[in-house]
């Protein structure tokens, strides 16, 4: 399984975006089955391909790459913390995304486990422009979204508070 996970991440740099994005449509099956070990066992390459694929407009391939994401998050790999000034804008973007209340509440999960999981010095660049982000999502029509997105916010307006309960 993972030979051809190995192989798919190392030709996807290669293509040009038409290409990429019709490779990329693929990649939910093969990420679905492959067990978290063998994710967790190669957070660079598989971290790479998932930032890549949340700019995608295909519905099956962002719920699959914000699960892992979230995975990843939950996990507190470095290479997300890393690539926080990808990885935010991508997310709030999705957070408004149209076609599916799924992808927009995993969006926002994600950015509620990252405010949770990671350190107030590297979330507090990012801070205002989140909270300002996010405000949009406060009124969506559906309501698990603005559950959702009323966690998130407090959350991140709670980085760099005083007595911000974090085990970091």
């Amino acid at each position: 399984m993972f030979q051809s996970f190995s192989n798919l991440t190392g030709k996807l740099d290669l293509l040009n975006s038409e290409v990429k994005e019709f490779s990329l449509k693929y990649t939910p099956n093969l990420i679905n089955n492959t067990p978290k070990s063998v994710l967790n066992n190669h957070p660079n390459r598989v971290s790479c391909l998932v930032i890549d694929g949340l700019e995608y407009d295909n519905k099956e391939l962002l719920q699959v790459m914000l699960d892992v994401l979230c995975h990843y998050v939950q996990a507190k790999h470095v290479t997300v913390a890393d690539s926080l000034q990808t990885i935010l804008p991508r997310l709030i973007k999705l957070s408004t995304y149209v076609k599916s209340m799924d992808v927009r509440i995993k969006s926002l999960q994600c950015l509620f486990e990252i405010a949770k999981v990671y350190p107030t010095s590297v979330l507090l660049p990012y801070k205002q422009d989140v909270l300002l982000d996010i405000a949009p999502s406060l009124d969506d029509k559906k309501r698990l979204v603005r559950n959702m997105a009323v966690q998130a916010r407090t959350r991140w307006f709670l980085v760099g508070a005083p007595g911000e309960n974090k085990e970091n």
